[in-house]
Parts: structure tokens; C-alpha cells; sequence
């Protein structure tokens, strides 16, 4: 019965933000690999010496070589670039020093920046101030012509269980409680046909109303049907959820923990390392200490450094990427309390009047929701003076005939027309 529609212009103007999108990252990509090819030529091409002792006999004899292989070249900007510094090859030159000077600055600077971007955007949970279960709510809401906020009426809610069987699921644990019938009158209403849906979910919310005294005339709300879905969880189903919400932070740890073990093997096999020796080379590298360099081996001198190499590219952003999700997770409940705290203090009249001032209104005794909220986001930091300036030129733009109100399409578009007007 509902449908959302996406006109072309929209798909006009999604189009353009893809592009940009990917051409930023074309770019980006592009960056890193003129400066990883421009430091392997630099360093192949320079000449450095390299100085190595062998046995004849009883004395030790130094022997010299100049120029590096592609790979040792390429091992070289690579280790260097991310400040590891093995100290397995060292150079001789002073062109080349000085060229090191320069590639260290871009490689500590923007290109970990941009190794850093790539490995969250690869693997990054969307934020947002609503749940995935909130966005769904809302875009039926929408279709529907409705305010899910204020609550849907029982037509609405029994399309809305038709639709999303996981809310049917909800509901019915909510009548039965018992986990193991749940199942069996789930997999009876998935197997059945839209019209036999509908009578399924008008039985379950009739059942709802009389015996539990839910879904009068006002229907429910968002907040109602999130509660319902909360308290449907199990233990199995909570560990569902957490690995669904968490999914992107287990699987940055999975993968952490993946190149400690690929480095692991590797150097066992090339280098005769104790498993100890291997997980010490493997964390070195990637948090750019440089403890425990990769041996040399004759036999195939260039596997060792490509294989550093490209361990590195990846495993030290990765590092990054995990302290930083670590320390998220420390620092998160730390930082809610302080928020808290903050918000439970004394309110400044300065605070008040500057908001008051942003908002265009006379100053009074009284503080509307508008007000409060400015306030709040003020004293917590989520916002700062700057913002909330910008804010309201933004807001003045839309609001062509100077009424205080725009329309919620206006709202919704008004980037989009922006990115028109320069196209």
C-alpha cells in the first residue's frame, strides 16, 4: 500500500555524490602510490652501498655492493616512509637522505593519514543518533504519511508487521514468552501469503490489545515497538545482536589478530623464529617500533622485504585503527558521565542570552524547548559558538520569506540544491 519514490533528480543528484565520493578516493589511493613508486625509484636509482662480512677461513672479509633491488628499494620507502626503521639496509648517499627527509615527513603526515582512512572507511560502523531498527520505523512512517513518534494506528501497524516479520517475532514473544513457539508460529507466518499475513498480524494485535493492554485506539509509537523489540531478546539472540551491532569492531580485532598470525607463520618458515620471536616481529611492525627485522635469506633475497613490505602497508594503519577503537571503548563511559555531570549544572544567564540571541528571540524570563536544547549543547560541548552561528545563516537561506519556518522539504533538500547550483 505505501511506496517510496526516488524521482530523477534525486538519483541525479546521488549520482553526482557517488562520483565525488569516488573520485576522492581514486585520489587518495593515486597519492600513495606515486609516493610509494616515487621513493622505490629514488632509492633504486641513487646507488646506495650496502656492507656485508663473510668468513674466508679464519678472517672476516668486508665486501661492498652498490645499488639496491626493485624490492629492497621498495622495502626501503616503505619502512622508512612509516618511521618503522628496521635498520636491515641503511643508506650512503646523501641524495638520497635528503630525499629521505621529505618522504618521511609525507609518509608520517598525509599518507598514515590516508592508510588510516582507507583501513576505517574499509571496515567503519555508520554512526547516527537513530538505530538501524529506528531508521526502518521512520522510513515506513514516511511512506505512510505519518509521525511514527506520535504513534501508528493499528491498519499501519498490522502492513508494518506484513512487511518486517522480525517486529511479528517481537510480538509474539511478547504474547507467548517462550522462545521455542515463537519459532513455530514465525516460520507459519513467513510460509504464508501476504493476505494470510494480515489476518495473522490483526489475530496477534487483537491479542495484544485484550490481554495485555496494548495498541488501543492511539496504535504505538517508535518508543513502544523498540521496547517490544528490546525485550524479545535471549541470550542467543542478545549474542545475535551484539555481534550485529559490533560487527565492524569484531572484525578490525579478527583481522588484527589474522596479520599477528600471518607474520607469525611467515617469519617461522623464512626465518626459523620461535612463535614468541614471530608475534615480537609481527607487533614491532605494525606499531612501527622496529624491534625485530626480517632476516636475510639468500636463497630468495627478494621475498623477505616484499613481503615486509606490504605487511607493514597494511598492518600499521591497522594497529592505528585497533588502539583507536580501544580507547573508544575505555573512554566512552568516562566521557557520558562528564556529559552528564555537565548538563546537571547550574545554567548561566550569558548562556541563556546567547542562544536567545542565535534563536532572534526577546530575552524573558522563560526558556523554550528550542532554547534548552542550544543551551545544553553548548555546556556539553557538542557544539560550539561558531556552529551554532553557522547554523542559523544556514537555516536564514532556506527561510526565503524571513517566517521562522521552512518547509521539512526544504530542509531535506537544501544541500542537494547547493550541490545543483554548482553543476
Amino acid at each position: 500500500h505505501y511506496s517510496l519514490k526516488l524521482f530523477p533528480s534525486g538519483l541525479h543528484r546521488l549520482h553526482l555524490t557517488l562520483s565525488s565520493t569516488m573520485l576522492w578516493r581514486l585520489i587518495h589511493f593515486g597519492t600513495v602510490i606515486a609516493w610509494l613508486l616515487t621513493g622505490t625509484l629514488v632509492y633504486y636509482s641513487v646507488g646506495n652501498c650496502v656492507s656485508s662480512a663473510t668468513c674466508v677461513g679464519d678472517s672476516a672479509v668486508n665486501a661492498e655492493s652498490c645499488g639496491w633491488t626493485i624490492w629492497e628499494s621498495f622495502y626501503f620507502s616503505v619502512q622508512t616512509g612509516l618511521s618503522i626503521g628496521f635498520g636491515l639496509l641503511s643508506e650512503s648517499k646523501d641524495l638520497s637522505r635528503l630525499y629521505s627527509i621529505f618522504h618521511i615527513l609525507a609518509g608520517s603526515s598525509f599518507i598514515s593519514g590516508v592508510l588510516s582512512w582507507y583501513a576505517s572507511r574499509a571496515i567503519q560502523r555508520q554512526t547516527s543518533f537513530v538505530s538501524v531498527h529506528e531508521k526502518t520505523l521512520l522510513s515506513f512512517a514516511h511512506s505512510c504519511h505519518t509521525d511514527a513518534y506520535d504513534g501508528f494506528a493499528v491498519e499501519q501497524l498490522r502492513d508494518l508487521l506484513v512487511l518486517y516479520p522480525e517486529y511479528m517475532a517481537d510480538l509474539y514473544y511478547k504474547l507467548e514468552k517462550n522462545h521455542a513457539k515463537v519459532e513455530v508460529l514465525m516460520t507459519t507466518f513467513e510460509s504464508s501469503p501476504n493476505a494470510v499475513r494480515q489476518d495473522l498480524a490483526v489475530e496477534a494485535l487483537q491479542k495484544a490489545t485484550h490481554q495485555l493492554g496494548l495498541f488501543g485506539e492511539g496504535g504505538a509509537s517508535i518508543d513502544t515497538i523498540m521496547a517490544m523489540h528490546r525485550e524479545s531478546r535471549t541470550l542467543s539472540r542478545i549474542a545475535q545482536r551484539f555481534l550485529a551491532n559490533n560487527k565492524q569492531s569484531i572484525m578490525v580485532f579478527g583481522i588484527f589478530v589474522l596479520w599477528i598470525v600471518v607474520g607469525t607463520i611467515f617469519t617461522r618458515i623464512q626465518c626459523n623464529f620461535t612463535v614468541v620471536q614471530g608475534m615480537y616481529f609481527s607487533v614491532a611492525t605494525m606499531s612501527t617500533a622496529g624491534l625485530q627485522a626480517i632476516c636475510e635469506n639468500s636463497q630468495s633475497p627478494g621475498v623477505n622485504v616484499m613481503f615486509v613490505s606490504i605487511f607493514s602497508l597494511i598492518g600499521v594503519p591497522l594497529f592505528g585503527l585497533v588502539l583507536g577503537m580501544h580507547s573508544n571503548l575505555l573512554i566512552d563511559s568516562y566521557i557520558e558521565k562528564q556529559t552528564q555531570t555537565k548538563m546537571r549544572e547550574r545554567i548561566q544567564a550569558a548562556e541563556v542570552e546567547f542562544v536567545q540571541h542565535i534563536l532572534g528571540r526577546p530575552r524573558d524570563q522563560k526558556m523554550d524547548l528550542s532554547e534548552y536544547i542550544g543551551v545544553q549543547l553548548l555546556r556539553t560541548g557538542a557544539v560550539d559558538r561558531w556552529t551554532l552561528e553557522f547554523i542559523k545563516d544556514e537555516f536564514n537561506k532556506l527561510d526565503v520569506q524571513a517566517q521562522g519556518k521552512i518547509l521539512k522539504a526544504s530542509a531535506c533538500n537544501g544541500l542537494a540544491q547547493k550541490i545543483e547550483m554548482f553543476t
